[in-house]
């Protein structure tokens, strides 16, 4: 009788330990990440920074930065602009 009660506890101990095991969430892989802007354009930043408004030619987007070229001479990037600073996106005309 011991061992029935034994391995009835064991039994029902093993069911609420895997009914209250907590299923794993999948997090949404992000499609594509979406630029106001296109590599090569101009743009006007309104940056929360010192600055205020920087006009930039981009050269890059990598790992949240986007990198700006001072003159249309230059194609590497002189300046990175972190985007969670950037409160507003404006293309330049041309």
């Amino acid at each position: 009788m011991r061992k029935f009660v034994a391995v009835l506890f064991l039994a029902v101990g093993a069911l609420v330990g895997y009914s209250s095991h907590p299923v794993p969430a999948k997090a949404q892989v992000p499609s594509s990440d979406f630029f106001a802007f296109n590599i090569g354009g101009s743009v006007r930043l309104s940056v929360d920074l010192p600055q205020g408004e920087l006009t930039c030619k981009v050269t890059q987007v990598a790992n949240g930065f986007v990198g700006c070229a001072r003159d249309d001479q230059q194609r590497q990037a002189e300046r990175w602009i972190n985007l969670r600073f950037v409160k507003v996106i404006t293309p330049l005309e041309r």
